[in-house]
């Protein structure tokens, strides 16, 4: 069973990576906040009174973290999309700060994981740590530098992408 499921996918995988036309990536952010995704939202948000509550409740914590720069890693997700609504430049400077103190850590995996044996990284605290720092970092990647974009990019792999492999696939 398993030779043959290696056998369709040796067959499978050549034709869907080299089957398809490839296309110049869209313009970041690629994600969720996207400008058409913005877009919608701000209809959403002239129209439904629970949409405005939302946004409202969202921005008011994005705000407070510009009160409180010490908390913009927990707060890199309202950041990032305070920025795409507003244009902002001063939540994008946080949400990078934030992420620059994430990609800093040691690691992402949680304390009693990482004392077990065999060592786990990759629980739900280093996904949702990598699900923020993935959004953060394709929203407001117009806002980095290449240098910033480098720096963040390469966090992301060694602190998140490549623990999960290695606990989950490798």
């Amino acid at each position: 069973m398993k030779l043959r499921f290696l056998f369709l996918l040796a067959l499978l995988l050549p034709c869907a990576l080299f089957g398809q036309a490839f296309a110049p990536r869209a313009a970041h952010p690629r994600l969720y906040f996207t400008a058409e995704r913005v877009a919608q939202l701000k209809e959403r948000i002239a129209a439904e009174k629970s949409s405005a509550d939302a946004w409202a409740t969202i921005l008011a914590t994005a705000n407070q973290a510009l009160e409180k720069p010490d908390t913009a890693s927990r707060s890199i997700e309202p950041l990032s999309l305070a920025y795409r609504m507003t244009g902002d430049k001063r939540y994008a400077t946080l949400a990078r700060d934030g992420l620059l103190r994430e990609i800093h850590r040691a690691n992402w995996g949680e304390p009693d994981l990482l004392k077990r044996e065999p060592v786990w990284h990759a629980g739900l605290g280093l996904a949702r740590t990598l699900y923020n720092a993935a959004v953060g970092f394709d929203s407001i990647h117009d806002a980095l530098t290449t240098d910033e974009r480098r720096e963040i990019a390469k966090g992301i792999v060694e602190l998140g992408v490549l623990p999960t492999l290695h606990d989950w696939v490798l």
